[in-house]
């Protein structure tokens, strides 16, 4: 088992490396000019105005800054991205465009920028830190609100159609209700990205381990497949790096005693993963972590030999399991993603009950999403 988990990490590291630079469809704006081609973009705290591009006339890689660019398009994932000075360092950087029209909202990470005409506005949220040790910090906390919140209604005071009270306490989610309040006042209907779901199908192998307490019987594991169908609720935001994965899988499972005459059992069960993909780089591709939970049920039980009840439950009833696992995931194509990933899962309810045994699932599993 050791052995196997360290050759699927060397590969997924290879994996990793392999797929550092790229390549997406999409297009720069140069000196006022779309030039489509293909870009390698990966901002990291560190590198936040630099990418590279092919144009697909002359097929030629160039490194670009944000200080070259006023902007670009990654089709893949429909985002917009703008070349702006960042007050605190001085230096041009690209920030994300969330809300588009008379005021534009862009974004990178907590620094959100709102922009129109030769005019611009720069702040992060949340407001100040998050943690707070003292009343004065707190006291300093709430003048930074209230300086921000004041900031944000002088820039759209020339069309303001909301109370006064919408931006206190401000959250994201306000701001861009605002923004696009202003919008609407100017007489433009603001598009703004949602959350998409990503549906994709799955296939896989598993295999399970039971531990009965108290007792020299030994089981072999063995092999079964699995089959099911998943959906990838992905941020709006390229730059996040978490997205929600759901799953509906079938599966059979079978377990073997390792002695002769000894004790068979197999069933057919339903599993319904609900996990986190925590990626290690911006855009929802690359090297993850996965951690969740997997509820499920058995539709189908069958058994060879005698156990006793409680021992057996957990297998015939339903169970549910917390899991952990790693796993890397590309582009195939500007719209189809393909992923890798390995899972442990661990019987919750074996473990924090009375029964007398204990399930331990690893699974292999690759998916592929439209």
């Amino acid at each position: 088992m050791i052995r196997f988990f360290g050759a699927l990490f060397l590969i997924l590291l290879f994996a990793q490396v392999s797929i550092a630079q790229k390549f997406l469809q999409g297009y720069i704006i140069e000196n006022g000019e779309n030039k489509s081609g293909m870009i390698s973009y990966s901002p990291s705290k560190n590198k936040k105005s630099v990418l590279l591009f092919k144009s697909n006339e002359t097929n030629e890689t160039r490194t670009l800054t944000a200080n070259e660019l006023e902007g670009f398009y990654l089709s893949s994932y429909d985002a917009h991205f703008l070349s702006i000075k960042e007050n605190e360092s001085g230096k041009n950087i690209f920030t994300e465009i969330a809300i588009k029209g008379p005021v534009t909202l862009s974004t990178l990470g907590t620094l959100h920028v709102l922009s129109k005409e030769d005019e611009m506005l720069q702040f992060h949220l949340p407001v100040g830190k998050t943690v707070y040790s003292s009343s004065d910090e707190i006291a300093d906390k709430n003048l930074l609100e209230i300086k921000t919140v004041g900031a944000i209604k002088n820039f759209l005071s020339d069309c303001w159609q909301s109370n006064a009270g919408d931006l206190t306490g401000i959250s994201i989610s306000k701001l861009s209700n605002a923004v696009k309040k202003y919008n609407q006042c100017k007489g433009f209907t603001t598009n703004t990205k949602k959350t998409r779901i990503k549906p994709g199908v799955v296939l896989g192998v598993n295999t399970t381990l039971l531990t009965i307490h108290n007792t020299t019987r030994k089981f072999l594991p063995q092999y079964g497949f699995a089959i099911g169908a998943s959906a990838d609720f992905i941020p709006k935001e390229f730059h996040h790096k978490y997205m929600l994965n759901i799953q509906a899988i079938y599966f059979n499972n079978s377990i073997k005693e390792d002695s002769e005459n000894g004790i068979e059992f197999t069933s057919k069960n339903l599993r319904f993963p609900i996990s986190i993909k925590r990626f290690f780089q911006p855009g929802h591709h690359g090297f993850f972590v996965n951690p969740g939970v997997a509820p499920y049920v058995v539709l189908d039980y069958s058994n060879t030999g005698i156990l006793s009840h409680r021992m057996l439950k957990p297998n015939q009833t339903f169970t549910s399991t917390v899991l952990l696992g790693v796993g890397w995931e590309g582009f195939v194509s500007p719209k189809h993603k393909l992923s890798i990933t390995v899972r442990y899962e661990h019987d919750v309810v074996g473990s924090y009950s009375n029964f007398d045994s204990i399930q331990r699932y690893v699974n292999f599993q690759v998916a592929y999403s439209f």
